[in-house]
């Protein structure tokens, strides 16, 4: 969600806070730099929270888009602690991070959906290029360490 998108908003203050607590998830910071502070701090933390719920659609819609942006990033941080960390207990961590977020096992039931849909889940979860690049090393690593996985 671009300012673009947020411009069915009337007010710029309402605007601004949404970009604001978007950025910081700060919501009484947020009302202050869009302008809602007039010298009471009680009635701007009782603004922050009214702004908070009533905009929380707004907020939501443009939380995700910056986490589409941020998705590929991420999932090669946690790729590269996965792979190259000294410590067991990350490398470990990384590895659960990682089935958790593109939701491959499901509780103690193990995979109970198809290739395809696991890779439209993950496409949701981190975006296109992330799912691409997830993918393909998930892929090269049992390539080169075993027999592969992947859909007939």
């Amino acid at each position: 969600m671009s300012n673009d998108q947020l411009a069915h908003l009337r007010s710029s203050r309402r605007r601004r806070f949404v970009e604001e607590f978007v950025e910081t998830g700060n919501a009484t910071e947020s009302a202050r730099s869009a302008g809602y502070f007039l010298g009471d701090e009680v009635k701007l933390r009782t603004s922050a929270m009214n702004l908070k719920y009533q905009l929380r659609s707004e907020i939501s819609s443009l939380m995700r888009e910056r986490l589409k942006g941020t998705g590929p990033k991420a999932l090669a941080k946690i790729e590269y602690l996965m792979d190259t960390s000294e410590s067991e207990v990350v490398q470990l961590n990384a590895a659960k991070e990682l089935l958790d977020r593109s939701r491959i096992l499901e509780g103690d039931q193990g995979i109970q959906k198809s290739t395809e849909q696991l890779e439209a889940e993950l496409v949701t979860l981190v975006g296109a290029d992330g799912a691409k690049l997830m993918l393909a090393r998930i892929r090269t690593r049992r390539n080169n360490t075993g027999p592969s996985l992947e859909a007939a």
